[in-house]
């Protein structure tokens, strides 16, 4: 060819409306009592960058911390 090579992307693209199954599911395991704001600013981060079903693992204590009682 006459130009640079060329490679797929990273990331293959979904339509808009795909099921969320398609995208890849992730377990995040947290548990710093430290830092708890890890969890969810992992958990976050994989959600934004594309995974369809993320799941956060953590202790009961932690769960406490990261989720506010109404």
């Amino acid at each position: 060819g006459s130009g640079p090579p060329t490679r797929p992307p990273a990331l293959p693209t979904l339509p808009r409306d795909a099921h969320k199954g398609l995208a890849g599911r992730l377990l995040c395991l947290c548990g710093s009592a430290e830092m708890p704001g890890a969890a969810v600013l992992a958990v976050r981060a994989a959600a934004r960058a594309g995974a369809g079903l993320v799941t956060l693992g953590c202790s009961a204590e932690r769960m406490l911390t990261l989720v506010p009682i109404a």
